[in-house]
């Protein structure tokens, strides 16, 4: 059976986890460049190592319009879809190790949220995790939207 290498991560009041099999790296929140005519959930750009990287807000991606209530959100770069992009999170724990078969079939509806975004349930030492599938949190129209927001930063 494959183990997985998951990242915990806290956004509003509930914990979620991810491969980190993309993840490229972590780091403590920059404030974005804001872009205009996008959509709400994308916060703007930062430059990290010559690279223009969009930044995801995922509580807003995920639960819409709420209260930041964050004291010191961090920043993952993860590659989705062929593009490096940023998601800002509430906060960030630390990586487990879970077996593949531990893995639980996702709920039928999670109130406030689109459970087409959660691969599975996670349950480890008395705590619950939502399994993100992070690529699915990212729509066609929205890729086009942030690689067009690369091509036009590579051309300033």
């Amino acid at each position: 059976m494959k183990t997985l290498n998951l990242l915990i991560f806290k956004i509003a009041d509930e914990d979620f986890v991810i491969e980190i099999d993309n993840l490229i790296q972590i780091i403590r929140y920059i404030k974005p460049t804001p872009i205009p005519k996008t959509p709400p959930f994308i916060e703007g750009i930062i430059v990290l190592r010559n690279m223009v990287i969009p930044v995801i807000n995922l509580r807003k991606k995920l639960y819409g319009e709420v209260e930041e209530k964050a004291k010191k959100p961090k920043i993952f770069i993860a590659k989705i879809n062929d593009l490096t992009l940023g998601f800002k999170v509430d906060d960030l724990h630390k990586i487990i190790s879970v077996e593949e078969d531990k893995i639980l079939p996702p709920p039928p509806a999670i109130e406030g949220m689109s459970v087409e975004y959660i691969k599975g349930i996670v349950e480890m030492e008395k705590n619950v995790y939502l399994y993100l599938d992070l690529p699915k949190t990212i729509s066609k129209e929205e890729i086009d939207i942030l690689k067009n927001i690369k091509k036009e930063e590579k051309r300033k």
